[in-house]
C-alpha cells in the first residue's frame, strides 16, 4: 500500500499471487510501477484510488486471473498504463475517471477487457484487444480511441474491415494497414482508426 508520503516510490521486479489485493495506491503521485506479475487476485491486481492518485505509470506488468487487473476509481486522474500484458482476468481495466492514458497492451482472453463508466477523456490507442469476450464495454461518455491519423488507433479481433484505401478519410486508393471503416464501442466512443495486423 503506497500512501500519500509514498509519492515517487518505484515497485519493480516483484511477484504478488493470492491475495485480496496486488498494489494499492492512495493519493500517492508519481509512482513507477513496473515488471512485476499480478495472478489470482481476489479484487483488483492495482489499484488507484484518491484525489492526488495522479501521474503515475503501470508498465511491463503480467496481470493474469485475477478479478480486475487494473482499477482506475473515480477519483484517481492522469495516470498513464502501457505496454502491459493483461489476460485471463474478469475485468482488464476498468475505468471510472478521466484524464489517462492507455497505450500498446495487449489485452487478451479477459471476459471484458476495457470496462469504461462514468467518464470522458481518456485515450486509448495502439492497444491489442484479442480474443475477450467483450472486448470493450463503455457508457455513453466521451474518450478518445485513436492517436489520430496515421498513427491510428487499436486492433480489434472482431473487427470485420477490410484495408483497401488509405488517408485521413479513408478514402484514397491504397491500403496503409487501417481499417477502412471505424469500430463503434459506443455512442462517442469510436475507432476511427482501428490497427489491422
Amino acid at each position: 500500500t503506497l500512501l500519500p508520503d509514498a509519492s515517487g516510490s518505484i515497485i519493480a521486479g516483484i511477484v504478488i499471487t493470492h491475495w485480496d489485493q496486488g498494489i494499492l495506491v492512495i493519493d500517492s503521485t508519481g509512482c513507477k510501477i513496473y515488471d512485476n506479475i499480478m495472478s489470482l487476485m481476489n479484487y483488483n491486481g492495482i489499484t488507484l484510488e484518491g484525489n492526488n492518485a495522479a501521474n503515475n505509470l503501470i508498465y511491463s506488468n503480467i496481470f493474469q486471473e485475477n478479478t480486475v487487473a487494473v482499477n482506475l476509481t473515480s477519483s484517481s486522474t492522469s495516470n498513464t498504463i502501457y505496454k502491459n500484458i493483461i489476460t485471463s482476468n474478469n475485468i482488464g481495466l476498468s475505468l471510472e475517471s478521466s484524464g489517462h492514458a492507455i497505450y500498446a497492451n495487449t489485452i487478451s482472453e479477459n471476459q471484458v477487457g476495457i470496462d469504461i463508466s462514468n467518464t470522458n477523456g481518456n485515450i486509448i490507442y495502439h492497444n491489442n484487444f484479442i480474443n475477450n469476450k467483450e472486448n470493450a464495454k463503455s457508457a455513453q461518455y466521451s474518450n478518445a480511441w485513436d492517436n489520430g491519423y496515421p498513427s491510428g488507433g487499436n486492433y480489434w479481433s472482431d473487427y470485420k474491415g477490410l484495408d483497401e484505401k488509405s488517408g485521413a478519410n479513408q478514402d484514397m486508393l491504397g491500403s496503409d494497414s487501417i481499417g477502412d471503416t471505424q469500430y463503434t464501442i459506443a455512442v462517442n466512443n469510436i475507432d476511427r482508426y482501428p490497427l489491422l495486423q
